[in-house]
């Protein structure tokens, strides 16, 4: 059984391929494309995987392509890549949404991880939403139940509570009838 797919772009078919290899050997399947514009005309929703761009291409760069994913609500983690890399650049890429900025030549195993992690955080992002939804399904079918929940227990379930009805009002009018100097805010004591 295969892993993830990880979505290879760039135009150069050598790193291209260089990426294939190397990623199949960790166990994920790869689609390469020459361009961002070609993955996405051909990009079909939902996909479970990752995506390993370019940042300069023709056409799409990789950093709009990060903005457009994020546009359209698909929602693939980006590793972004490349061989002419600034800092502008990357800090451009990691503030449009990328998971990661690798320069060239890249390094095998820091590339893995980057992709790791952002399919980590998508598997926990989707699990979260499967329980949030769960939750939320599971309490629509209980109408009022929680409302009523929440009225017995800050109320002492139906017992009265203290400055609320009649007897409270009552309460506060005889304390207050003594002359005390504290008038109505002055405690009510038990009968002894």
């Amino acid at each position: 059984m295969s892993g993830p797919t990880v979505f290879v772009i760039d135009d150069q078919k050598a790193v291209r391929d260089a990426l294939r290899e190397m990623l199949s050997v960790f166990g994920f399947s790869v689609e390469t494309y020459e361009s961002a514009d070609n993955f996405l005309a051909a990009m079909r929703n939902p996909q479970v995987g990752c995506i390993v761009a370019d940042v300069r291409m023709p056409g799409t760069d990789g950093i709009t392509l990060v903005r457009e994913l994020a546009r359209r609500k698909i929602g693939l983690p980006v590793v972004l890549i490349s061989g002419h890399a600034d800092v502008p650049m990357a800090v451009a890429g990691i503030k449009a949404g990328a998971e990661d900025f690798i320069e060239k030549p890249i390094d095998d195993a820091q590339l893995v991880a980057a992709i790791n992690r952002g399919l980590a955080r998508i598997f926990s992002e989707q699990t979260m939403q499967q329980s949030f939804d769960a939750l939320s399904t599971q309490f629509a079918h209980q109408p009022g139940d929680c409302r009523q929940a929440h009225h017995q227990h800050a109320h002492g379930r139906g017992l009265p509570h203290a400055g609320h009805g009649e007897d409270a009002g009552r309460e506060r009018r005889r304390s207050g009838a003594s002359g005390d100097s504290l008038g109505p805010h002055r405690p009510v004591e038990a009968p002894s």
